[in-house]
C-alpha cells in the first residue's frame, strides 16, 4: 500500500496539482514536483515514533523508498516536468552521498568506535539518549536554515509563492485521509496504520533540495519552493502525529472496557 501511495498516486497527484494550479509558473511546478515525489526517508521517522507508530517498520521502508525515489525520479521529472527539469545521474549519485551516505558513514564509525572501546550501556547512557532529545531541536534547526539561505529570494517573491499553499494544502489534507481509510479498510493494526500514514504524508525536501540546487544553479525559485514546503509540511506532521496518537489512544481505552 505505501509503495502504491507513494510511487504511484502521489506523482500522479503531483502532476495534476502542478498543471491545474501552477500552470503559468514553471519553476514552481518543478519544484512542487520535485518535492512530491521524494517520500521522506529521515523525519518521518520522528513523528513516527511520536505517533506510536510501528517504527521497525517505518525504519524498513527508509531503504526502499530511497532507492525507488532515486531510481525513478528523473523518469518522473521528465515525463511530468519536461525536458528542461531533467536531472542527471551525477547529481542524484552527489546529493546521496553528501545527504545520506556520509551521515551513515559516521554513525557506523561511532558506533564501532564506542562498543569498541566503552561498551553498549555506555554508549546507550552517554550518546544515543542525550541525542534522542536533540531531535528535534535539530530539525527545527535544519529547516531554519534552509528558510535563512534562501530568505531573501523567498522577500523577492513572497507574493509568487503565495500560489503553493493551495496545491501544498490540497496534498497533506488528501494524502492523511487517504492513507488511513484505505488502511482501515485493510484492517491494518493500529500501530501500522499510524506508520503508513506518516510516511506517505512526509515528503523528502533535505535531499530533493540538495538536487534542485545542483541541478538549477540558476533557477532559485525552484529551490525555494522546496524551502517552503516544510514551513507548512512540519506543522501538519506534528498535528498530525498528536491527531492519530489521542485516537489510537482512545481506541485501546474503549476496547479494554
Amino acid at each position: 500500500v505505501s509503495l502504491v501511495l507513494n510511487f504511484v498516486l502521489t506523482p500522479a497527484l503531483a502532476w495534476a496539482l502542478g498543471a491545474g494550479l501552477l500552470g503559468g509558473e514553471p519553476d514552481l511546478r518543478i519544484g512542487l514536483l520535485l518535492l512530491l515525489v521524494t517520500p521522506c526517508t529521515d523525519w518521518y521517522l520522528v513523528f513516527t515514533a511520536m505517533a506510536r507508530g510501528h517504527t521497525g517498520i517505518a525504519a524498513a521502508l527508509l531503504p526502499v523508498n530511497l532507492v525507488l525515489q532515486l531510481l525513478l525520479l528523473p523518469v518522473y521529472v521528465l515525463l511530468l516536468g519536461g525536458r528542461a527539469a531533467m536531472v542527471d545521474v551525477g547529481t542524484l549519485a552527489e546529493s546521496v552521498l553528501l545527504v545520506l551516505v556520509v551521515p551513515l558513514a559516521l554513525a557506523m564509525l561511532l558506533r564501532w568506535a564506542s562498543q569498541r572501546w566503552k561498551g553498549a550501556d555506555w554508549r546507550e547512557r552517554r550518546i544515543l539518549s542525550p541525542a534522542g532529545t536533540l531531535v528535534l531541536p535539530l530539525l527545527y534547526a535544519a529547516v531554519f536554515a534552509m528558510f535563512a539561505w534562501q530568505a531573501r529570494v523567498v522577500l523577492d517573491h513572497a507574493a509568487d509563492l503565495l500560489v503553493l499553499v493551495p496545491p501544498l494544502l490540497i496534498f497533506f489534507v488528501l494524502l492523511p485521509l487517504i492513507a488511513t481509510g484505505l488502511s482501515r479498510l485493510l484492517k491494518l493494526p493500529a500501530a501500522q496504520r499510524v506508520t503508513l500514514t506518516m510516511t506517505v504524508t512526509a515528503r523528502n525536501s533535505p535531499i530533493a533540495l540538495a538536487i534542485a540546487v545542483a541541478a538549477f544553479p540558476d533557477r532559485p525559485l525552484i529551490a525555494v519552493a522546496l524551502v517552503v514546503g516544510p514551513l507548512l509540511e512540519l506543522p501538519v506532521l506534528a498535528l498530525l502525529a498528536q491527531l492519530v496518537r489521542v485516537r489510537e489512544a482512545r481506541g485501546e481505552q474503549a476496547s479494554r472496557g
